[in-house]
C-alpha cells in the first residue's frame, strides 16, 4: 500500500497584514501619546479688547516714553546686530547707539525703561533677520526686566 506523501509545513510567517498592524499600531500611538512641545516664548498676552473699548481707549504715546530699537544683521553674516534711539523734550530723535544684543543690559535704555514706567520699547526689526535673531532680542528685553510693554515692526532697514 502506497502513502501519500507527507506535506512539508511552511516555516514562514505569513506578512500580507503585517503593514495592517503596524499601520494601527502607529495611529494608536499617535492618538494616546502626547507630544511635549518645549519650545516657545512663556510670554502672556493679553486678551484683545472689543472694538468699543479700542475706540474708547485710543493712546497717544509721548515720544519722551518711547525708545526705539533698531535689529538688523551685520553685513555677511547672521550675527545681529542693534540700535537704540531716544528722543528729548523737544521730540527730536536722537543719534542712535549701536549694541550687540548681549550687551542690552548695559545700555542706557535700561535706566531711562526702569525709571519711568510708561516707558513703550518698539522694536523695528528688518525683515532680513531670522527668527532667531529676533527671539534673542525679546529673550534679552525679558531677562533684563524691560519687556512690560513692546511694539514689534517689521522694516528694510538700510544697514
Amino acid at each position: 500500500m502506497k502513502f501519500p506523501a507527507k506535506k512539508k509545513k511552511s516555516a514562514e510567517i505569513p506578512t500580507a497584514s503585517m503593514s495592517d498592524i503596524a499601520f494601527l499600531l502607529i495611529v494608536f500611538f499617535m492618538a494616546v501619546g502626547k507630544f511635549d512641545n518645549k519650545q516657545g516664548i512663556p510670554y502672556q498676552i493679553s486678551a484683545p479688547a472689543q472694538e468699543e473699548q479700542q475706540q474708547e481707549q485710543d493712546v497717544i504715546l509721548d515720544r519722551q516714553n518711547l525708545v526705539e530699537i533698531e535689529v538688523w544683521n551685520e553685513a555677511g553674516t547672521k550675527n545681529v546686530l542693534c540700535e537704540y534711539f531716544v528722543y528729548d523734550e523737544n521730540d527730536v530723535k536722537q543719534d542712535g547707539v549701536k549694541f550687540r544684543v548681549n550687551e542690552l543690559g548695559k545700555q542706557m535704555i535700561k535706566d531711562k525703561v526702569e525709571k519711568n514706567p510708561d516707558s513703550v520699547i518698539k522694536l523695528k526689526i528688518d525683515r532680513n533677520v531670522e527668527y532667531r535673531g529676533f527671539i534673542s532680542v525679546f529673550d534679552e528685553l525679558r531677562y533684563n526686566k524691560m519687556a512690560k510693554k513692546v511694539k514689534f515692526e517689521r522694516h528694510y532697514l538700510n544697514k
